[in-house]
């Protein structure tokens, strides 16, 4: 009996020579098994530039979260009314000043309240004292007169500014944290404009 044609036609095989798959297990493994072609110093300043932008987004998530809580007062110096600090003279004759509630100032550090005197500060840092080079407006509604409205210190940590304190009350204080925000601010700034505390050099 004689068989019928099939009605597909049979598949005939291509002319061409087959090509080899472009990517295969063993490709990819003789890829990765190429040596890197990036010099040493390249890929160290590669590493730097992925972790500085890895802090950066880190600094920014926690600046945002800063902003999303209710500051707190400090404990130890969001400071009451009245309040009396000590000053010398070259001499080293020490005296006890009040400061009057106009020349209490709120400041805001990371999410931290802080009530200092602008005196003191003007007179141990170069830097509250170009701030302060005019006195602040007695407005209650001005900066640094409420908790609502407080001086805002950018780059600063509220550890460091309580050393800062620290060191002006007594002048034996272990300011690691405000180191680190001085010498942020000496490469922003400039000399000119950092917290150049008198007397520095005896710590």
């Amino acid at each position: 009996m004689k068989r019928s044609a099939s009605p597909t036609p049979s598949l005939r095989r291509s002319k061409r020579s087959k090509r080899p798959p472009t990517r295969t297990p063993q490709t990819v493994a003789e890829r990765l098994a190429q040596p890197d072609q990036q010099s040493p110093d390249e890929l160290i300043a590669l590493g730097k530039q992925r972790l500085i932008a890895k802090l950066a987004v880190l600094q920014r998530k926690a600046e945002r979260e800063s902003r999303m809580r209710t500051p707190k007062r400090d404990t130890e110096f969001y400071l009451s009314d009245p309040f009396f600090y000590e000053t010398r003279d070259p001499s080293g004759t020490s005296a006890s000043v009040e400061v009057a509630h106009e020349e209490m100032l709120i400041f805001l550090v990371e999410n931290t309240l802080f009530r200092l005197p602008r005196p003191a500060l003007v007179a141990h840092s170069e830097l509250f004292a170009n701030m302060f080079t005019f006195p602040p407006p007695p407005d209650e509604t001005s900066e640094g007169r409420s908790d609502e409205r407080p001086i805002v210190l950018h780059g600063m940590h509220a550890e460091g500014m309580r050393q800062f304190v620290y060191w002006w009350i007594d002048g034996a204080a272990m300011c690691i944290h405000f180191q680190i925000w001085f010498l942020s601010c000496s490469s922003r700034t400039g000399p000119a404009h950092t917290m150049c505390i008198d007397g520095r050099r005896a710590l």
